[in-house]
């Protein structure tokens, strides 16, 4: 009966040891996994900036075009080629 009982404490602690180091391999990896996501939303909010600056230096461009093209007189020969 003992040595059943020694064998049954025997894994009980190999049970916890092997748990304990899973656990730790999951929480690293989870660490990981968050580093990632941090990372990946700085760079997705840097393109989303980029992205909003040049679209408004385009549209400030292009309200300047339209806004100097009022201002010129267009002379046309042929009304078809508007």
């Amino acid at each position: 009966m003992k040595d059943q009982d020694k064998n049954k404490q025997r894994l009980i602690e190999e049970l916890e040891r092997r748990v304990e180091e899973r656990t730790a391999e999951v929480t690293e990896a989870n660490q990981e996994l968050q580093r990632e996501i941090d990372q990946r939303k700085r760079v997705q909010d840097g393109a989303g900036e980029i992205s909003d600056a040049t679209r408004g230096a385009a549209n400030g461009h292009s309200e300047a075009s339209w806004a100097a093209a009022r201002r010129l007189s267009w002379t046309c020969p042929n009304d078809r080629s508007l």
